[in-house]
């Protein structure tokens, strides 16, 4: 299964970020999406331009939420995060996925981390009680893809310490 074409910015930034935010709206927010059962929901506030703190985080880049930079190929791929999400709820060949723990200014997180090795995009997701949050997505680096590598065959050799989250 191949992910949907690239959204081409067209050269007018104005115009783009609304093609670039409806397909977001469509394929998350107003959408019925689930993964393993769960409805996906995005973080809203605080918001930008009058759009959610998640699709600001989706289609930038930086390590300064207030700094980050608008990334072309992360908003050329935005239809790329409904697809992924849709071939790991669907086990389709190619697509990798695995726990991964986390520290943050509130404690321990788990993310399950969806990628598309053929692809090179990843998709991040956090399970909350009821739902999946949609935490991030982005287009992946070769050293990156090294680490998602690692990381994704560690999981899978070793003892489940991170609870089950519920796939099929």
């Amino acid at each position: 299964m191949n992910p949907p074409d690239l959204l081409p910015f067209d050269g007018d930034w104005t115009a783009y970020v609304e093609r670039v935010y409806a397909r977001y709206h469509a394929d998350i927010i107003a959408s019925d999406r689930t993964l393993w059962g769960r409805p996906i929901r995005v973080r809203f506030n605080p918001t930008t331009y009058d759009k959610p703190f998640n699709f600001w985080h989706v289609v930038s880049e930086g390590e300064v939420e207030d700094d980050r930079t608008p990334d072309l190929k992360r908003c050329a791929r935005i239809g790329w995060i409904a697809w992924l999400l849709d071939c790991c709820d669907q086990d389709v060949a190619g697509v990798r996925w695995y726990l991964s723990e986390r520290s943050t200014s509130r404690g321990r997180r788990t993310n399950l981390v969806i990628w598309s090795e053929a692809h090179d995009y990843v998709v991040i997701v956090e399970p909350r009680d009821g739902f999946a949050l949609l935490v991030s997505a982005y287009p992946v680096t070769e050293r990156r893809a090294a680490k998602l590598r690692r990381e994704c065959d560690a999981y899978w050799a070793a003892p489940k310490t991170i609870p089950h989250w519920g796939q099929p």
